[in-house]
């Protein structure tokens, strides 16, 4: 619903009504509003919705009542017209300006996510062929653990623990960490799926070296 004025200024009057303004007349200042109320939000509409047209008036009247004291419009009411018309033009370009600027980034973003979308599922294929083969080299380290674990438990039941804590280190973590430095670089991802099958088979070699070393000691 439109807003009428209630008062009928004439044009001359203008700059008497902003000096009344300008010293804090807050009853100027709604007869001021009122005026050209309808003038502004409809050239604003012209550009912006409803809602905008709106908020563009009462930003302009803030503004103008905030700036009373500084702002000193033309000797004539005709300019004082137009610099109004002007900035509600202005500041609907801004707003249109903001508007397209987030239309230009909401589709960015949209973009963006979409090749995200399609990067993921492609990068999802590949992860998927290599943790099936990953699976199965891995796979290949259950052949070695039964007989890593048996000659560390054997050690321990022959009450050398020594010999027991140095199959289990060097299984778990030297052997492990020589594979992991070292296959990587060799053979890329494959070497990282190697490392624990071939720290598995390199401490199948010590704990063999271990049992056959002290098989007179112990008489087995």
């Amino acid at each position: 619903m439109s807003i009428k004025p209630d008062i009928n200024l004439t044009v001359d009057e203008d700059i008497v009504l902003w000096h009344s303004i300008s010293r804090g007349d807050k009853k100027a200042f709604d007869d001021f509003f009122m005026k050209y109320y309808t003038l502004l939000y409809g050239y604003g509409r012209y550009y912006v919705s409803a809602e905008d047209a709106k908020e563009v008036l009462q930003e302009l009247m803030m503004w103008l009542w905030e700036n009373r004291t500084t702002f000193v419009p033309d000797t004539t009411s005709s300019s004082l017209r137009q610099y109004l018309i002007t900035s509600v033009k202005r500041r609907c370009f801004n707003i249109l300006r903001r508007q397209e600027k987030e239309m230009l980034e909401e589709s960015s973003w949209f973009e963006q996510e979409q090749d995200a979308f399609y990067e993921f599922i492609d990068l999802s294929v590949v992860n998927e062929l290599h943790a099936v083969t990953g699976n199965r080299i891995c796979s290949i380290a259950l052949l070695f653990i039964g007989f890593n674990v048996f000659a560390s438990g054997m050690f321990t039941a022959l009450s050398n623990g020594i010999v027991s804590a140095i199959l289990a280190f060097s299984r778990s973590f030297v052997f492990m960490i020589i594979a992991m430095l070292t296959l990587p670089a060799l053979l890329g991802v494959t070497g990282v799926w190697l490392a624990n099958p071939i720290a598995e088979l390199a401490a199948i070699g010590l704990a063999t070296f271990m049992l056959v070393r002290c098989r007179k000691r112990y008489g087995y």
